[in-house]
């Protein structure tokens, strides 16, 4: 497994989205994050098919994958949320 901000997502690129797949990147992502960034506190990870979210179809949809990861910095106030998905066929990400 990578030990970046993408979790070992690199790898898992042409494997078929399953559920088995989607629970697995979600438990990566709570181990490396623990880890290696010890200061957060995930409050939510949401590893999901593109086909559930309204809006999106066609076949992009049935392949893609978005990650929502809700997480506060320990002894602060401050919970962002980041949104990784694809777009066009690059990954992007939204902080908010």
């Amino acid at each position: 497994p990578s030990h970046d901000i993408w979790f070992g997502i690199q790898y898992r690129l042409f494997e078929p989205n399953t559920e088995a797949l989607r629970t697995e990147l979600e438990f990566e992502i709570y181990r490396q994050s623990a880890l290696w960034l010890p200061y957060i506190q995930n409050q939510r990870i949401e590893v999901r098919s593109q086909v559930d979210i309204p809006g999106i179809s066609g076949t992009d949809a049935e392949n893609a994958i978005q990650i929502i990861i809700t997480f506060s910095v320990l002894n602060s106030n401050a919970n962002k949320s980041i949104t990784i998905f694809q777009d066009n066929g690059n990954v992007q990400y939204l902080i908010s």
